[in-house]
């Protein structure tokens, strides 16, 4: 788009005013009226530029507005509580951030709520949480009046006083936090407009990445077209979770919004750092937008450190390696209090074991479908020739998209089964490949306006304006026409029957354009933000007076009189609170809009009830012995993660670790289920809810006394992987569950060693296995001497949030706390804690009366003492001038072409008794593009140049070709990183 403020027209405008302290300081509505007047002035000398403006200005509104219909505003600002996948699961976390971290000062830490106790946000992203506590919390409307006035007047501080105006944007920024901290928004509504953040707004940072890149009309509003299309981008549709890999729509709906943002800063990022390192500055912002994307999500962090060393390779000199090597640092240095002790902990991640595409038994099992999906060849083509017209042009972004291009394809193919799902890195390719598209297909336009116009500074802006209206209307249509539901008056959708196969599909027609293909984000959308509220029994009808269909869920009556009946139990003194475990049956719960949602018990309870599965699987070392249980105690288990010794139903073995995992409440659904339950002699019925049983379990208090001693476990380690194969075999051994193997302990704990099975060889070994019709764990436990300790009564059992404390009667004997061990747990008047299996801890009281933290550690501290370091650096940053870069130089061939393109003109003389107007001395200025923070135009001639006059030349331009233009050649600078002012020329 060639914006009427386009601010590489416009000269750089000092970072403190011009003005002496005698000058009179302008005021926002003077700067608000120079802005405007500018504005008019260019409009009125090229109204070509109004088109150009209008046709971006559509392309953003309306690729934005089918976006935010896909989403259902009605849905989305309702104050309901979002469901659906794992997005019902996640409103569990700003909550507790907001009544229990935040108020101790804590962006991490202990949470009871689920999987026996678990470090929140330890392993799960909280910046996309805040923003969500920071649109919730709010005053009462008589003090948060007051502040949000006092919150804007701080905001525009920085533009009233002269002194404060070199800290114009920290103040707007703190005035805007200040403002949403003081004008409170319902939980619903702030959640799921978090949610809906990343889709919102990547298509206006696609917009600004081609900008930033001094990309010319057509290929700002091209990108953000590009980015509407990978928004609704369905591949791949063959492997086991569809297409929900990351930043599309459906992944978003499905929980992975913490992605689309970080994706959003992502572009940001890369549109800051391709333009500072063009100018030399914008270190600090960089820095900011790069830390803000790796807090937002890990993944796309990788991204952008692959986008960084690809800048650097793009640009090999002194000058913008010294941008990069004093921005990146910075950056990492602002990421550390979560990153580094992420990084240091990383043994008690646990590993689900998504296995690499393509699946050895899947619908598709070549790679060569998910680097080049059939269905996006025409973009794939396009996006090739965006890479070679790139690299032709020296497109530093495209240059840079498409090495992320090359190296994401190789980061598929060759990355082996790891912790990082191979099928993680697709979406940066099909967002580079859908951005380079935009710039083949933009460039393509410019070359055949050129050619028509013949002057490669003038594009024929017929051409131009009609290639982008038709080429970014046709996306928005390609990628709106396959969505269900959407626009029913408009869109006419019936029924074909297609060739021989006889396959019934939708088809769906607007005007000339007409697709089968299907896109169900509609669907999610709305299944997602009508929320728990408005979910019906299914089927449809079932719980109607005198219907004989049984219903597979009765939906949001079902569900709230579930929560009712377990907050009952809570606060009843007979029982009172505790973890609870539910079968899992996909029907039932899924009718309650997610098969997640009783996740929620702590959050509908205010954590008087956990519930023992929760949602961020690799955040806990228990989660393992969890779906274990799972299996043991539901009729149709999930079983979600790979490669664990998976029992069948065993009511006997799923009570006996219900008692050692000190879940309190067992909550059955299915016959099978129920009756099993209902004779076992450790389970008492206390409660009954529709089709739930809900039972007591005898024996589970949250510490108890040991029968034998410990044994220190050798020959593996406390990570994931070591520790996982022979505890969980351990586990699924009943015979040896009252012998607990540590991981370490004291000297008189007897040492046995293990000798589990080489994690290269598991997968042969089970196979193996599997041939020979033999199940259960392929690690075998070491004998266990049984030592047995003298009894112990524990009493005054007190569990808080982030406290255990109780009694004993006798010291000096050990005790098992039925938490998840972590090793920030800190104990007062006991030794230890020592880690005991499954994942669970034991201690050695000194005292009669023991008491335990969740603390911090030096690891933690020195990630918080790296942060402030950081923002040091970053204040260190914003200060520094800008860095003074060489010029980019446009390509040989580049010149080549544009001199074919170029038609040589012979000037005209002027007649005999025409006086020809003098030409004005250009002033050279800095070509190099300018913050757009406060872009300012030099000052209109005070009379009227004659048309055709020098007058009427940026001056920029005219300087550029006084020094550097070679004989026969087209200026360099001017087609090359500056877009010319001169009213009579065509925006490049």
């Amino acid at each position: 788009m060639a914006e009427l403020t386009d601010p590489d027209l416009l000269v750089d405008e000092p970072d403190q005013p011009i003005e002496s302290e005698a000058d009179p300081f302008p005021t926002v509505r003077e700067r608000i009226g120079a802005w405007w007047d500018r504005v008019v002035d260019r409009a009125a000398a090229d109204p070509g530029l109004v088109v150009e403006a209008c046709v971006t200005i559509a392309v953003l509104v309306l690729g934005t507005g089918l976006v935010l219909a896909t989403l259902h505003p009605a849905d989305l600002f309702s104050n309901t509580t979002p469901t659906g996948g794992d997005l019902g699961s996640h409103v569990w976390g700003p909550r507790y951030l907001i009544d229990h971290l935040l108020p101790h000062f804590r962006l991490s830490g202990w949470t009871p709520d689920w999987y026996d106790g678990f470090p929140a946000y330890q392993f799960y992203m909280v910046v996309p949480s805040l923003i969500v506590v920071l649109l919730t919390v709010g005053l009462v409307w008589w003090l948060a009046i007051p502040l949000a006035l006092v919150s804007i007047a701080i905001g525009l501080s920085g533009w009233t006083r002269r002194r404060l105006y070199p800290y114009r944007w920290v103040l707007a920024t703190v005035g805007f936090i200040l403002f949403n901290l003081a004008v409170p928004l319902s939980y619903n509504r702030s959640f799921k407009l978090v949610t809906a953040l990343g889709l919102l707004t990547l298509p206006l940072a696609c917009w600004a990445l081609a900008k930033a890149a001094a990309l010319k009309f057509p290929m700002p509003p091209l990108f953000a077209a590009a980015g509407v299309v990978f928004i609704f981008n369905r591949e791949p549709v063959f492997n086991n979770t569809g297409n929900i890999i990351g930043g599309n729509f459906q992944s978003t709906m499905a929980g992975e919004f913490a992605f689309s943002i970080s994706l959003t800063f992502a572009i940001l990022y890369l549109a800051v750092a391709v333009r500072g390192l063009r100018t030399g500055k914008h270190r600090a912002l960089a820095a900011v937008l790069f830390a803000l994307a790796g807090l937002c999500h890990l993944i796309p962090a990788f991204f952008v450190l692959g986008c960084t060393a690809a800048l650097f390779l793009v640009h090999p000199d002194r000058k913008r390696f010294r941008w990069l090597i004093t921005m990146v640092p910075v950056a990492g240095l602002l990421t550390a209090f979560w990153v580094l002790p992420f990084y240091l902990r990383s043994d008690y991640v646990n590993d689900m074991g998504w296995e690499r595409l393509p699946l050895a038994s899947g619908d598709v099992t070549s790679v060569s479908y998910y680097l080049y999906p059939g269905a996006l060849r025409y973009l794939f083509l396009l996006g090739g020739l965006g890479v070679v017209l790139s690299f032709v042009r020296r497109y530093s972004v495209g240059v840079v998209l498409g090495l992320a291009w090359l190296g994401v394809a190789l980061g598929f193919w060759h990355l082996p089964q790891a912790r990082l799902w191979n099928a993680r890195l697709l979406p940066f390719m099909y967002l580079s490949v859908s951005l380079l598209a935009a710039i083949g297909v933009g460039e393509t336009i410019r070359i055949i306006a050129t050619a028509a116009s013949g002057d490669v500074r003038r594009p024929l802006r017929l051409v131009t304006v009609g290639g982008a209206i038709a080429a970014a209307f046709g996306a928005l249509i390609y990628a709106a026409l396959p969505i269900n539901t959407l626009f029913p008056h408009q869109v006419t959708r019936v029924a074909v029957t297609q060739g021989a196969s006889g396959v019934t599909k939708t088809k769906s027609s607007w005007g000339p354009f007409s697709t089968t293909e299907l896109n169900q984000a509609a669907g999610w959308s709305a299944t997602d933000y009508r929320g728990l509220e408005k979910k019906e029994p299914v089927p449809a009808g079932c719980a109607d007076p005198g219907s004989t269909v049984a219903c597979t869920s009765g939906g949001w009556p079902e569900y709230k009189h579930l929560i009712q009946t377990m907050a009952g139990i809570g606060e009843d003194p007979r029982f009172g609170c505790g973890r609870a475990f539910w079968e899992y049956d996909f029907d039932r719960e899924g009718g309650y809009g997610t098969p997640m949602a009783l996740m929620m018990l702590p959050y509908f309870t205010d954590s008087c009830i956990g519930s023992q599965e929760g949602l961020y699987f690799e955040s806990s070392a228990t989660v393992p012995y969890h779906f274990l249980m799972q299996a043991e105690l539901s009729t149709k288990p999930s079983s979600p993660q790979r490669d664990l010794p998976y029992p069948g139903f065993d009511i006997d073995a799923g009570v006996r670790h219900l008692q050692l995992m000190g879940v309190r409440y067992y909550m059955a659904s299915t016959p099978n289920a129920v009756d099993q339950a209902s004779r076992h002699p450790d389970l008492t019925e206390i409660a009954v809810s529709g089709p739930w049983h809900i039972y007591e379990v005898a024996q589970s208090e949250p510490v108890s006394a040991l029968t034998n001693q410990p044994v220190v476990l050798k020959g593996v380690d406390e990570s994931q992987d070591g520790w996982l194969p022979t505890a969980s075999s351990w586990f699924g051994k009943q015979s040896d569950l009252d012998v607990l193997l540590a991981a370490n302990g004291p000297e008189e704990w007897k040492r046995v060693t293990a000798k589990p099975v080489p994690t290269d060889l598991r997968h042969i070994v089970k196979y193996a296995r599997d041939q020979l019709g033999q199940s259960g764990a392929i690690d075998q436990v070491p004998e266990l001497t049984r030592t047995a300790l003298p009894p112990v009564k524990v009493s005054g059992i007190d569990m808080g949030s982030d406290t255990i404390s109780f009694k004993v009667d006798k010291v000096g004997v050990p005790v098992l706390v039925k938490a998840s061990y972590f090793p920030n747990w800190e104990v007062s008047g006991a030794k230890g804690p020592y880690r005991v299996s499954p994942n669970l801890m034991v201690v050695i009281p000194t005292s009669n009366e023991v008491s335990m933290h969740f603390g911090r550690t030096p690891v933690d501290w020195l990630g918080i003492g790296l942060t402030l370091l950081g923002l040091v650096g970053l204040v260190w940053l914003a200060r520094q001038p800008a860095i003074a870069v060489e010029p980019e130089q446009q390509p040989r061939l580049s010149k080549w072409i544009d001199r074919q393109l170029t038609i040589e003109r012979a000037a005209a003389a002027p007649p005999a008794d025409l006086e020809v107007p003098a030409v004005p001395v250009p002033v050279p200025v800095d070509p190099a593009p300018v913050d757009p923070a406060d872009p300012a135009e030099p000052a209109a001639p005070s009379e009227p140049a004659p048309v055709g006059s020098r007058a009427w030349a940026d001056p920029r331009v005219d300087a550029e070709r006084t020094s550097s233009v070679e004989p026969g050649s087209v200026d360099d600078e001017s087609i090359w990183t500056t877009d010319p002012a001169d009213p009579t020329v065509e925006d490049r």
